[in-house]
C-alpha cells in the first residue's frame, strides 16, 4: 500500500492531537505530584514532642533561676564564697594568736604537751614529741575537706590529723606527710605525686573526700585522685599533728608550725580551696607566710 494511501481513522487533525500531548503531560504531571505529597505527608500528623520533661513555664523559671546563680557565682569575691559556706565548717582554729575553734561547733581544744603560739608568723608551733592538739570526735565518715598551712622544721614522716576507731579496714583515718601528703582510711588510702619539704616554706593542704573520691591538693592544685569507698569510723577524738602508732611503719608527731586548719562538712571546689588558700589558677612555687581574710 502507498504510503498516500494509508490512513488512521479516528485520528485527530494536527493541531488537536497537539494540545492533547499537552493536556496528558500536565495529567501524568499532576499525578506524579498528587502521589510524592500523598506518600510523604501522613494522613495525620503527629503530635508535637516536647524537647524536654518540664512545662514551659517551670522550664523558664529554671533556667532564669541558674543564669541568676551562675551570675552571683562569677560576681561573688572570695570572701563572700567563705562566708557563703561558712555554715559547713565543722573546725576552724585559726591559730594565729589563740586555740579557739571559731566554727559555730566551738569545739574545746586540749593542747597537750609542748604546742605553742609563735608570735613570731602568727602560728602554732608543734615539738614534735608527745605534742598535739585534742579535739572531740568530728565526723569524717561522709563527705569533708580537711584544710591547713604547714611549715615544717625538718622532713618527715610526720602524722597531721588522726582518728582511731578501730583497727579494721575503712576505721582509722591518718592524714600525713610520708614524704609525700597522705590520706588514709586503713586499706583505702591515696598518696601524692609528689614530697613536701622543708625548703618548701609553707604549703597550703586540703584532703578532701567527695562522697565517691579522695583528693588531695597542694597549693591549690589538684596533685591526685581515686574513687574510694568512704570512711567508717564513727568514734574516737580527733588528734591534730598526732601520727599513728604502729610497729611496722616508721612515724612520729608533728614537728614545725601549723595554721588555719579548716575542717568542712562537704567536698570542696576548686574555686572554694582556691579562695581559702589565696590562690589564682597559676599556684605559687614559694609562700613567705600565708595571706590572711
Amino acid at each position: 500500500m502507498a504510503s498516500q494511501d494509508l490512513k488512521i481513522y479516528g485520528a485527530l487533525p494536527p493541531d488537536s492531537r497537539r494540545w492533547m500531548l499537552v493536556a496528558a503531560i500536565l495529567l501524568l504531571a499532576s499525578i506524579a505530584c498528587g502521589g510524592w505529597v500523598y506518600s510523604t505527608w501522613p494522613e495525620t500528623p503527629p503530635a508535637p514532642v516536647p524537647l524536654k520533661f518540664i512545662p514551659a513555664a517551670v522550664e523558664t523559671k529554671i533556667d532564669s533561676q541558674a543564669s541568676a546563680i551562675s551570675k552571683e557565682n562569677e560576681e561573688e569575691t572570695p570572701q563572700q564564697m567563705l562566708e557563703r559556706i561558712k555554715t559547713h565548717l565543722l573546725v576552724h582554729l585559726r591559730l594565729d594568736a589563740d586555740f579557739v575553734d571559731s566554727s559555730a561547733a566551738a569545739n574545746k581544744a586540749q593542747i597537750v604537751g609542748d604546742v605553742k603560739i609563735n608570735n613570731k608568723d602568727g602560728s602554732a608551733r608543734f615539738g614534735g614529741k608527745q605534742d598535739w592538739i585534742e579535739l572531740p570526735h568530728v565526723r569524717f565518715d561522709a563527705p569533708f575537706s580537711v584544710c591547713l598551712w604547714i611549715k615544717l622544721d625538718e622532713d618527715g614522716p610526720f602524722g597531721l590529723v588522726e582518728q582511731f576507731s578501730s583497727p579494721e579496714e575503712n576505721m582509722h583515718l591518718h592524714i600525713m606527710l610520708k614524704g609525700n601528703p597522705y590520706l588514709g582510711f586503713m586499706m583505702n588510702d591515696l598518696a601524692a605525686r609528689s614530697p613536701v619539704r622543708v625548703e618548701d616554706g609553707w604549703t597550703h593542704l586540703v584532703f578532701l573526700y567527695s562522697g565517691s573520691y579522695q583528693q588531695i591538693w597542694v597549693n591549690g592544685e589538684l596533685s591526685i585522685e581515686r574513687p574510694a569507698p568512704p570512711f567508717e569510723g564513727t568514734k574516737g577524738l580527733t588528734m591534730v599533728g598526732k601520727a599513728p602508732v604502729w610497729n611496722n611503719v616508721p612515724t612520729r608527731n608533728f614537728k614545725g608550725c601549723m595554721r588555719d586548719l579548716r575542717i568542712y562538712d562537704i567536698g570542696l571546689t576548686n574555686e572554694q580551696i582556691h579562695a581559702i588558700g589565696h590562690f589564682t589558677t597559676t599556684a605559687k612555687k614559694y609562700i613567705e607566710k600565708p595571706e590572711e581574710f
